[in-house]
């Protein structure tokens, strides 16, 4: 038997309505009529292979298809209760065509589940109907309502219709049989106690609000099909062909409320050139798309503790987050509904691969299942989710238009590997992104907070998705320096929050990072500055408050500790540099108190660039700030490449009396004392302050024995400024060497 292709372009991956119709189609197809139906997306558009031709496919679904039996007698818009609500049930319930033998069979099966239930809100009319008998006036209304067997009669009533109500679900999942079972199954999730849970996918238990989906469902098998005669109308056909390959059709099916499904028909204010407009979809649409909602089982839940998250038991559904696309607020931060990440797939598959994919329904990150988008993209750029899905539609369950939830569409995510993803598993330390996510959840968070945390959960998705760019994980080390500062300002929150300072990073942030520009290294070098060539008294603590371990914040009652050695604000760039350097200065001996680290110390072109202002001292700084968690113990790699370059002659000189340890020249160690009064003459800027200095420099290397070749300092404040400003940045023992001698004549005795 000959396989024919459709290029279904009626199906794409969004609108939601549009992805789940395509998974109806393959459903109804390889259910009903060909077992060996497979289907894929390619090309923004679901491909179909399939034994059926054309014309065979449009006969199938205008004179064979039988639709599943889907009813909500929970709900008071499907029409069971109160049947006037809806009278294409009745139709239905009338129907003579073979075809709608199980949905016939369903609504038998859901009428005599509700009898009880409309017995006693009859009698609950009936009491009610009492005060508002024609002729009564208000007095003897209130006389009515206010005896009390009247109140009597009404709570027993009351009470009698509620416990049914609560019945009835539990009731139906014993006893239903049938296709519509696996209905139910879709719109909820029964826990241990017998208590619905409902997955975002279908609201809550099978409607929005007011709008019930069976109802829709309904009014559109009607719309489609004479049940009477069994004939499909008038219009069903072009329709259908709207439907497949999205061509135009006249007679738009206008009052159907797709709701959540499809936003741009939801109608409403602004969907249309008029002030308002009613919703309007193709019936075709809604019929697929609900029968495609029955792939998404949350039969997971059935697996996890009763107290799980609800949005973890739908198959890629998580809680959502304002993160990672534009319109992301605040307010969505704890939506209820959350968000789905549903699956495309290039590879051939028959819909019992499908249902088995979506069974499992779930991305792992660790031993954990990813629970919030991060965790997702995170768990996607590790491939931690089954085989075979190229991509991820992200959709959010989101009020807009007023308080109408819209699945809305947040983005595409490539599953494909991206280079170095175990970074950010540092992240994870101390459980400290953990502690971040819940604290902005705090309704007492600082708004800079939260929106420092959305700027970092963005950064860290962001790097996942495009994980070989060197400038994203730039942008996440900023946020992450961002984060850092926001709780050192909110101090009093920090600390009851117990929350940590960035936790060590390896080494490997630093080639991810490096895009060999003067700024980031730079940036690496002042990091990973330490009091002495052992490592200890890292600089981190100018900047943060921090216990003995270093790994902490000190705190106390009132929040984090102040510490008068940290010096650095965040402020300005040329005051922090500054203050760190004029405080190593009062910290230190015969040598200033700043070693850098061999093989990351700072190269001579970067210090150029610096001394010439062609360096973003902000950005530097920031960078340094997150850069200051690596851990030195695990840096490994090669270190950076010096690049040549010709430092001032001016820099050299001072540069030469503010070293760590002695200098070394041709073998010769030539101890040259540091004395701070050079710091801070240099840092002041005042008038004649580089002279001031640069005659005390020239006396220290005399002292020492060197003949400086430079007789007379002369320049402006903000020259002085700028050398000490690059003064904090570290030096090599060669970068030194060829300093000296280029600007001295060494001793040829040793004193």
């Amino acid at each position: 038997m000959s396989l024919h292709l459709h290029h279904l372009t009626g199906c794409a991956p969004a609108p939601l309505a549009h992805y789940l119709k395509a998974l109806g189609i393959l459903r109804l197809v390889a259910e009903q009529k060909d077992p060996a139906a497979r289907g894929w997306w390619k090309d923004e558009a679901f491909h179909l292979a399939t034994t059926l031709d054309r014309a065979a496919l449009e006969h199938f679904f205008l004179h064979e298809y039988q639709p599943t039996p889907m009813i909500s007698p929970w709900n008071k818009g499907a029409g069971f209760v109160f049947a006037a609500n809806n009278p294409a049930l009745d139709r239905l319930r009338k129907s003579a065509s073979p075809r709608m033998i199980p949905f016939r069979a369903a609504i038998q099966q859901a009428d005599d589940a509700i009898t009880n239930l409309s017995e006693a809100d009859d009698a609950i009319r009936r009491i009610k109907g009492e005060t508002k008998v024609k002729g009564l006036t208000k007095a003897e209304k209130d006389r009515i309502k206010n005896d009390p067997a009247y109140k009597s009669r009404l709570a027993e009533a009351q009470r009698r219709f509620d416990q049914l109500k609560e019945d009835l679900i539990p009731d139906c999942r014993r006893s239903w049989r049938g296709p519509h079972l696996t209905w139910m199954d879709a719109a909820m999730v029964l826990n241990a106690e017998g208590k619905a849970k409902f997955p975002a996918l279908l609201g809550s238990g099978g409607n929005d609000g007011k709008n019930d989906f069976t109802k829709q469902f309904m009014e559109s098998l009607c719309a489609l099909v004479d049940w009477t005669a069994d004939a499909p109308s008038e219009q069903a056909a072009s329709w259908l062909d709207a439907a497949l390959q999205q061509t135009p059709t006249r007679g738009s099916f206008t009052g159907l409320p797709v709701g959540q499904f499809l936003p741009g028909s939801a109608g409403g204010a602004n969907m249309t050139t008029g002030f308002d407009a009613s919703a309007f979809a193709n019936p075709w649409d809604y019929v697929f798309l609900l029968e495609g909602v029955l792939a998404f089982i949350p039969s997971l839940s059935r697996r996890t503790t009763t107290n799980a998250p609800m949005a973890s038991s739908a198959p890629f559904a998580i809680h959502g987050a304002p993160t990672g696309h534009a319109s992301a607020s605040r307010s969505e931060a704890d939506s209820p509904r959350g968000e789905q990440w549903m699956p495309l797939w290039e590879n051939p598959s028959t819909f019992t691969e499908l249902k088995t994919l979506l069974g499992e329904g779930r991305a792992q990150l660790g031993r954990a299942a990813a629970s919030r988008p991060v965790d997702f993209t995170r768990a996607v750029a590790r491939l931690g989710v089954s085989r075979g899905i190229v991509a991820f539609q992200r959709f959010g369950y989101l009020e807009r238009n007023g308080q109408s939830n819209l699945a809305v569409p947040l983005g595409r995510w490539q599953v494909e590997p991206q280079p170095q993803q175990e970074l950010l598993n540092d992240l994870d330390r101390f459980a400290w992104l953990n502690r971040l996510q819940r604290s902005a959840r705090d309704k007492f968070a600082p708004n800079s907070f939260v929106t420092a945390h959305r700027n970092l959960e963005g950064a860290i998705m962001a790097v996942c998705a495009g994980g070989k760019e060197r400038a994203l994980w730039q942008a996440l080390l900023l946020a992450l320096a961002e984060i850092e500062e926001q709780m050192v300002r909110s101090h009093s929150f920090t600390a009851k929050q117990r929350l940590r300072p960035i936790p060590p990073l390896s080494g490997g942030w630093v080639s991810a990072a490096n895009d060999r520009s003067s700024e980031f290294q730079l940036a690496v070098s002042l990091a990973l500055q330490t009091g002495d060539e052992k490592g200890s008294e890292h600089i981190r603590r100018h900047w943060l408050p921090l216990d003995k371990t270093g790994q902490a914040f000190a705190a106390d009652k009132s929040g984090l500790r102040k510490d008068p050695d940290r010096v650095c604000h965040g402020l300005e760039p040329e005051r922090d540099l500054l203050a760190l350097l004029q405080r190593r200065s009062l910290q230190s001996g015969d040598h200033l108190a700043l070693v850098g680290r061999p093989k990351y110390c700072a190269a001579p072109s970067d210090l150029a660039a610096l001394l010439a202002g062609n360096v973003d001292l902000r950005k530097t700084l920031h960078l340094a700030r997150a850069l200051l968690a690596l851990d030195r113990r695990n840096l490994g790699g090669i270190g950076f490449q010096s690049t040549p370059a010709d430092l001032p002659a001016i820099y050299g000189l001072f540069r030469l009396v503010t070293l760590p340890w002695p200098l070394e020249v041709k073998g010769n160690n030539i101890p040259v004392r540091f004395d701070p009064a050079i710091v801070t003459r240099l840092a002041s800027g005042g008038a004649g302050s580089l002279r001031a200095a640069g005659e005390m420099a020239l006396r220290r290397l005399k002292a020492a024995g060197l003949t400086p070749v430079i007789r007379q300092i002369a320049g402006d404040e903000n020259l002085a400024r700028r050398i000490a400003l690059s003064l904090a940045f570290p030096i090599s023992h060669r970068t030194a060497a060829h300093l000296a001698l280029f600007l001295t004549k060494p001793q040829t005795k040793q004193p």
